[in-house]
């Protein structure tokens, strides 16, 4: 490493920068902010002194190194790191108020709404005034609003303006379930308070103009290539350009998103060092026949005007520090040394912001770009060795040789953020990277034509939108093929570190060891210890030999995950499903991935309501259920019959209620529902599940009322009676009567409702009475999601946040 200085140097930050970001809002980082001036000149002389030691020979320069690089990173990371911002307000939600700040940045402007972040001064509400400076992600409904007018509402406002804004200030969502990702807490790492909600335009005024400034100009520009990439290019293809070019990705839709992880290509939509790559490439055959100096210089400055057209994002940045470094070296015809070159980048990002170092961007870029630098040169050896001479077979070796490498460096990181091994990545790159080095030039030419001569963009843009197909189609069938990934839950930083040590001890025993097999005995040693140890921080949230009951947030609707001591897995209601978020889909996928459930042995559907059965059609369709239990068909019922449609095309069984015992293990599952009666309601039609495991006893109400309810009392009287009481119709004063509930006696009621719903769950009224019987009351749209278990013969709540 005597050749690669920087990099270690570089490397030494990261415990204290680490260190420091893990101590933010501790009582020592705070003090140390506050003295600053009289305790930095004491650690500078506190550094001489360890430099004169090491002179003396009493410590070794490395460990001297070793000491003051990490301090030094720690203590310029606490001066520059500010406190997490928090939602100041007392109520999470605020209607009808009235914001004043400025606006600091704003992004380009979606489909339907349109992000900008306001320093705010002032905030009225309820008679009341705010007055201290917190930064807002104010989202703007921007509805039918047409984008490509002349004149559009977008260029009435820009960075530096001062506004007033009317609307509604929200917290933005936290983590409402297990393993789930927690919004508020990221944008308050980014130092935003809230959300603030605007219906249109016409709820924000213009208070005040701000002149021409820099970051005016990249926005203005921006939106103008914006415009013109929306006028030339398919629906699909805007999405992807926008993204290529813009770094502006919020047109790609979910799903898609998840078919380029799951064939392991989304870092293509990532602008990184891929991109600036092929923007270097365009730049240097435009030049081409101009002097060395002159087309070296162009190309450069036309690196940072792609820099500056995406908004100067980290990765892109640190890109074209790397190759304008690659450009200068060759043009002083100095030796140019990668290794130190995206170390002095990362050093210099590192300098300018320290916090960039937990930005998943920096991490793939920088993880990639070491990753090719040291890994290549060792897997191109061994290509060399096999001396086969077939030149297609060294191309693709070489590309597999490059992609391999990077995909080893990155890994960690991807599986941390996307819990996802692509088995297909190396395939799917020989295909993808090639086409997004043909799209790029593409969309360029087309976007250059239509800024000047005009006619020719058609037809570029034309072959864009074609090769755009192509490759949609290539990564959506990558993407969904059964086999394509493997799920890796509950990959954590910790196991990344543990990962990247394992590496670096198998490399050192490369360099150290000449026998072979020696050293792949080791590395393999090395390989199984990792595994081992990265199992410590795995959380088995729902073990085997108790009853596990989740109640899950899935907003206004039911979903209760059931784990049996035999480890047979029910669930009960699905949630809703719209075409913006699938509660099958977005929640209950990712939680059954993260607790290692393979398929859902019993799925109950309470009645066939969009908020109970919704999120039960994806499952369906990607094969989590084995069998269906549910009302009996009602013809007269569209989405009744759509929806056994969907559990017969699928193959799933299914059993409709009536009056069973179902033997679980050692424990059982009472089916209550009595076909002699006959109720013309949906909601009065639900299955009704009581389940009991030793001395305790869980009852299901989904959505009946209180004539069900009634009868309920006269047929079963005391067997009612349970420890937790799934409140039927979510609360609502249509369920829950007295007579009811005095039959049941409840410890515990679990009542599932979204937050800030619109029909007023659960009802004060219900409330009155459960609190009248000295019930515990559980609530998703307060307490998020909960957890009971029991060994049955004592129950506990089981933390998970």
């Amino acid at each position: 490493m005597k050749n690669y200085p920087l990099i270690k140097f570089v490397i030494l930050l990261f415990p204290g920068i680490i260190l420091a970001e893990s101590l933010t809002e501790s009582d020592f980082v705070k003090y140390f902010q506050a003295n600053a001036l009289v305790i930095i000149p004491v650690v500078v002389i506190f550094m001489v002194l360890l430099y004169e030691l090491s002179r003396k020979n009493f410590i070794t320069g490395n460990l001297l190194i070793m000491v003051i690089v990490p301090f030094t990173a720690f203590l310029y990371t606490s001066l520059r790191t500010d406190s997490v911002a928090y939602y100041p307000f007392e109520t999470s939600r605020i209607r009808d108020s009235e914001t004043f700040g400025v606006i600091e940045s704003m992004e380009l402007p979606g489909e339907n709404r349109w992000d900008m972040i306001i320093r705010v001064d002032s905030v009225k509400f309820n008679d009341n005034i705010y007055r201290n400076k917190i930064d807002l992600l104010l989202k703007i409904n921007t509805g039918n609003t047409d984008i490509n007018s002349p004149i559009p509402l977008y260029d009435s406002f820009s960075i530096g303006d001062r506004i007033k804004a009317i609307g509604m200030i929200q917290k933005a969502r936290e983590r409402r379930n297990p393993f789930e990702y927690d919004f508020n807490k990221y944008i308050n790492s980014k130092g935003i308070s809230a959300l603030l909600y605007v219906k249109s335009f016409e709820n924000i005024y213009i208070i005040e103009n701000t002149g021409l400034n820099y970051s005016k100009v990249q926005y203005r520009l921006r939106s103008s290539v914006a415009r013109l990439i929306e006028s030339l290019f398919n629906r699909e293809t805007q999405a992807l350009v926008k993204g290529l070019l813009l770094a502006d990705r919020k047109g790609i839709d979910y799903d898609t998103r998840e078919s380029f992880v799951n064939a392991g290509v989304i870092h293509v939509l990532a602008v990184s060092g891929l991109h600036v790559g092929f923007i270097t490439l365009i730049f240097l055959f435009l030049f081409s026949r101009l002097n060395i100096r002159v087309r070296i210089m162009l190309t450069i400055l036309g690196l940072w005007f792609f820099v500056f057209l995406t908004g100067s994002p980290t990765s892109v940045v640190r890109a074209s520090l790397m190759a304008s470094m690659l450009l200068l070296g060759y043009l002083s015809i100095r030796k140019y040394n990668a290794l130190n070159a995206v170390s002095l980048s990362a050093l210099i990002i590192l300098i300018w912001d320290p916090h960039q170092l937990f930005d998943p961007g920096f991490q793939l870029s920088f993880s990639a770009v070491i990753s090719i630098l040291i890994l290549y040169p060792l897997i191109k050896k061994a290509i060399d060795n096999t001396r086969i001479d077939s030149k297609l077979f060294r191309s693709a070796a070489v590309f597999f040789a490059v992609s391999f490498s990077a995909q080893l460096g990155t890994l960690p990181f991807t599986l941390t953020y996307f819990h996802k091994l692509s088995i297909i990545a190396i395939l799917a790159n020989l295909v993808v990277i090639p086409l997004i080095g043909i799209i790029v030039p593409l969309a360029i030419t087309s976007i250059f034509f239509a800024s000047t001569l005009g006619f020719p963009a058609q037809y570029y843009a034309a072959v864009t939108d074609f090769c755009s197909g192509i490759l949609f189609e290539i990564v959506d069938a990558a993407g969904s093929w059964d086999y394509s990934f493997i799920l890796i839950p509950q990959f954590s930083m910790v196991d990344g570190a543990i990962y990247f040590t394992a590496l670096f001890f198998i490399l050192l025993l490369k360099k150290l060891m000449v026998n072979k097999l020696a050293i792949l005995s080791a590395s393999l040693l090395i390989a199984i210890n990792a595994f081992i140890w990265m199992e410590i921080d795995n959380k088995d949230l729902l073990p085997d030999n108790l009853l596990s009951v989740v109640m899950i947030d899935i907003g206004q609707g039911d979903s209760f995950l059931i784990k049996f001591p035999d480890g047979s897995v029910a669930l009960i209601d699905a949630g809703e499903a719209t075409k913006k978020f699938d509660n099958g889909e977005r929640v209950i996928e990712p939680l059954l991935n993260n607790l290692d459930i393979k398929k859902i042995d019993m799925g109950f559907v309470s009645h066939v309501d969009g908020d109970h059965y919704g999120g039960y059609i994806y499952l369906l369709e990607e094969n989590h259920v084995r069998k269906i239990f549910k009302p009996e068909l009602d013809n007269a019922r569209k989405n009744d019959v759509e929806f056994e449609d969907v559990i017969k095309r699928n193959g799933v069984p299914i059993e409709y209620y009536h009056k069973d015992i179902m033997e679980i293990g050692n424990s059982r599952i009472y089916v209550l529902n009595n076909s002699d009666n006959y109720y013309s309601d949906s909601n009065d039609k639900s299955g009704i599940l009581k389940i009991y495991y030793g001395d305790y006893s869980f009852l299901f109400m989904g959505d009946a009322g209180t004539k069900v309810e009634n009868d309920l009392c006269d047929i079963y009287d005391e067997f009612l009676k349970s420890n937790i009481l799934k409140v039927g119709h979510h609360g609502s004063n249509t369920s829950s009567s007295m007579s009811f509930l005095n039959k049941v006696k409840p410890e515990i009621a679990l009542i599932s409702a979204g937050q800030f719903n619109k029909f007023g769950h659960p009802s004060e009224r219900v409330m009155q009475r459960l609190r009248k019987i000295n019930t515990s009351i559980c609530r998703t749209d307060l307490d998020k999601a909960v957890i009971l278990q029991t060994d049955g013969e004592e129950l506990w709540y089981r933390e998970w946040k």
